[in-house]
């Protein structure tokens, strides 16, 4: 019995040891936000059928605003992937939710997105200049 507690005895003690076991650093693998159709975020020029364009800003944060052609802002809001539709909440006074079933994207990123009710409209992003610059170089 006396040769059972000389070995236990060491063990319990490290049980009960007060310095806290260091934890291994844990690596955040970043998320990347996409819509519906894997459109990363970014600015947006939507075509209507009728040539209007509004320009819109999604954000990682989940929000997005909208501005036309002067900048002026249209439209604020929220945005979500729900299923395979991309919808947007607006916070605008006036503005109703809308959800779009965008379509495939085109090898420069454009795609068709269609609302529940009413006509696609045409989506390309907005490359910024040095972008753009740094693509053709």
């Amino acid at each position: 019995m006396r040769n059972w507690m000389l070995i236990a005895a060491p063990l319990v003690l490290a049980g009960c040891s007060s310095e806290p076991a260091e934890e291994a650093p844990v690596e955040e693998t970043p998320v990347e936000v996409t819509t519906a159709n894997g459109s990363p975020m970014g600015v947006y020029a939507a075509t209507a059928a009728d040539g209007t364009v509004t320009l819109s800003e999604l954000r990682a944060d989940y929000t997005y605003t909208d501005t036309d052609a002067d900048g002026a802002v249209i439209e604020e809001g929220t945005w979500r992937v729900s299923g395979s539709k991309t919808c947007f909440e607006p916070t605008t006074e006036g503005r109703t939710p809308m959800c779009f079933i965008e379509g495939a994207r085109s090898e420069d990123g454009s795609f068709g997105a269609t609302p529940d009710e009413g006509a696609t409209v045409m989506v390309a992003p907005v490359v910024a200049e040095a972008e753009a610059e740094a693509a053709t170089e």
